[in-house]
């Protein structure tokens, strides 16, 4: 038996227009798949940085991953959850609560237990 004419029965390897053969490498690249290496270090810095919260990452279906940083004593002064897509909005809401509270507890209020 010929073998073009085996290629030719074969309609899944043949374009259905133009009837050129298709292979893996005339298939356009759709996406690569996210580098969670890169990912892993930030969470591991922002979990260094910021002892004081816990970080996970949650699944929401097509619109991808979203990052959740929550306080893990809430009791404490300042920002108890963040919820976002991006790690870096995340790390400047971490930011941002540390300067706050550190401006609200330099800004006269005494700590627990001291007399002015």
């Amino acid at each position: 038996m010929d073998r073009s004419s085996t290629d030719d029965q074969q309609p899944h390897n043949r374009d259905r227009a133009s009837g050129q053969l298709v292979t893996s490498a005339s298939l356009p690249i759709l996406a690569e798949p996210p580098d969670s290496t890169a990912d892993d270090l930030n969470l591991g810095l922002l979990t260094i940085a910021y002892p004081a919260f816990r970080f996970s990452q949650l699944a929401h279906g097509w619109r991808g991953p979203r990052w959740l940083a929550l306080r893990k004593n809430s009791t404490d002064q300042g920002l108890y959850a963040a919820v976002t897509a991006d790690l870096d909005e995340l790390r400047a809401a971490l930011v941002q609560d540390a300067e706050q509270t550190s401006r609200q507890q330099t800004a006269g209020h005494a700590e627990p237990g001291s007399r002015p």
